[in-house]
């Protein structure tokens, strides 16, 4: 249900635009669930990219991150290594 509320959004996307989707909240708050899901059912980053390929043409250029911030920190986590 709440991947639905972003089809919207990554539809953007597609049609040329740039988005972000963004969790934000306290410890413990489902952001993490939300984001990346389980193995059993994925969340929405996950659905996410799963519909830009599914949807975006044939040799059009995407470019994806996925940043995390946490406790002054930000992690890439699409970098080779962590710094």
């Amino acid at each position: 249900d709440v991947f639905n509320l972003f089809v919207p959004d990554i539809q953007a996307v597609v049609d040329g635009f740039n988005t972000s989707i963004l969790t934000y909240g306290v410890t413990e708050s489902g952001k993490s669930y939300t984001l990346w899901g389980t193995n059993d059912d994925k969340g929405v980053a996950f659905r996410a990219i799963q519909y830009l390929f599914a949807h975006v043409a044939e040799g059009a250029k995407i470019s994806v991150s996925f940043y995390g911030v946490d406790d002054d920190s930000c992690l890439d986590y699409l970098a080779e290594e962590q710094v």
